[in-house]
């Protein structure tokens, strides 16, 4: 029998099997859609709730909460409500993240980083570079589900999927089914 958190991440449709080109510019036969989550407000309450008790975020102090757009906006937005703390994020001008819109933490601020889903790590480790370039510290970096080989980053779930470089990817060599590209990343 599978494990209840995989079960209930096929169930909202979060997990793709095919051959996707990720937003890293690997290829995998699983694509992992946390949209399908934050779709559903109950979900993500039952995602935020499991994060913030397993990690038992409550004790980190944490004064601000800071997230990537676009896909990690609402898991953001949610932590930050369950745990009565202000909400950041950063949004890509010219190719990079950056606080827009009036945003700016203070220089004490300790920060949860925020994801959706981590596959190399690249956005995290650029949002923690924005957190702590502010001059704010970051207590805490957490995800729903965490692909990548970074253990440190807390998650929802961990899920061990496999990812390979374009050209050695065999879903390629075989040739028989055109990769798809469903994320959000442009550059």
């Amino acid at each position: 029998m599978k494990p209840a958190k995989i079960r209930f991440l096929e169930a909202l449709e979060v997990i793709n099997r095919g051959h996707f080109q990720l937003s890293s510019g690997k290829h995998s036969d699983t694509y992992l859609q946390c949209a399908r989550i934050e779709s559903r407000p109950y979900a993500l309450m039952n995602v935020a709730s499991d994060l913030i008790d397993n990690n038992l975020m409550w004790k980190h102090d944490v004064t601000h909460v800071v997230a990537p757009a676009m896909g990690a906006v609402l898991v953001g937005y949610t932590l930050a409500m369950c745990l009565s703390k202000p909400f950041f994020y950063l949004e890509r001008e010219n190719g990079q993240l950056t606080f827009r819109r009036g945003f700016s933490l203070p220089p004490d601020a300790r920060v949860l980083c925020v994801e959706d889903v981590i596959t190399t790590a690249k956005t995290m480790n650029e949002v923690v570079s924005i957190v702590e370039s502010s001059g704010a510290k970051v207590v805490d970096k957490v995800c729903i589900i965490n692909r990548s080989s970074d253990k440190k980053i807390k998650s929802y779930m961990q899920l061990d999927v496999p990812m390979w470089e374009a050209e050695e990817c065999p879903l390629c060599l075989e040739g028989e089914i055109p990769a798809s590209y469903p994320g959000s990343r442009k550059s």
